[in-house]
């Protein structure tokens, strides 16, 4: 008589019988981007193009009879090149891989790389080094020298001691001239820790809000400190883990970054 030895069908045996089912769906992990993006200009020209960056207006001024006022000189801060960088997202399948993976999974793979493409130009518009890729807002200051496109006079520096009503209101709200104050267009940029923790729900001396949240139709979060559109991003230090020089907060028209 021949007896079998007893043995236990697991869970790691059913493969080999019934094939493991697969939803036609691919968890990811999720990054936050488009929301700078489009709202800088996109352009088409050809590289090596100079663009000049003009300075002050000239201003007119009153002159009694027979006096003419005094010439003045249209100042050229410098210029804009539009140099050639490279972006590239490269992403390898074996030849197996194409033909019994999911058409889903070429969907998704698409859609990564798109996304990778927005993320680098996003980071690139704020933080960009200019060295093989555009030159950030950030990295365009003027340290005194006259060299950078950010003035002095536009930069403040922001601690923890002035998230109050009055510090937002004289070291972020005043430092941005009239000019650009009444810009439509013009957002401010900051990680969401300080909002939530500092802006969100901030009021005046008088009770009123300064930080609002408001809901549109499609029940989206609308954004406003000052009547200024708020945009938060994570390329932006929160005002707690930010070091001495980092920027926390960013008031800027971005349609006046060219993307080229």
């Amino acid at each position: 008589l021949n007896m079998r030895t007893d043995a236990v069908t697991a869970t790691t045996d059913v493969g080999a019988v019934i094939p493991t089912t697969i939803m036609n769906f691919v968890v990811q992990q999720l990054k936050d981007y488009g929301e700078i993006l489009p709202l800088v200009t996109m352009t088409n020209i050809k590289g090596g193009v100079a663009v000049p960056v003009a300075g002050t207006k000239p201003t007119a001024t009153w002159v009694s009879e027979g006096s003419v006022a005094e010439k003045q000189k249209q100042q050229i801060l410098g210029k804009v090149i539009f140099a050639y960088h490279k972006l590239q997202v490269r992403v390898a399948n074996t030849l197996l891989s194409e033909v019994v993976t999911l058409e889903l999974w070429e969907k998704t793979v698409a859609e990564n790389i798109a996304e990778a493409m927005a993320v680098a130009l996003e980071s690139a518009v704020l933080l960009g080094s200019g060295i093989g890729q555009p030159l950030g807002i950030l990295n365009d200051l003027d340290e005194g020298g006259g060299e950078g496109i950010v003035p002095v006079a536009n930069q403040v520096n922001f601690g923890v001691t002035d998230a109050t009503y009055q510090g937002w209101l004289a070291k972020l709200i005043s430092s941005i001239p009239l000019a650009y104050r009444k810009r439509k267009s013009g957002v401010v940029l900051m990680n969401p820790l300080t909002w939530d923790k500092y802006v969100w729900g901030l009021v005046d001396e008088y009770g009123q809000p300064v930080a609002r949240v408001n809901f549109g139709m499609n029940g989206e979060e609308q954004l406003r400190l000052f009547g200024k559109t708020v945009i938060l991003t994570e390329l932006l230090p929160s005002l707690d883990s930010a070091t001495k020089g980092d920027a926390v907060v960013l008031y800027a028209d971005l349609s006046d970054y060219f993307l080229n």
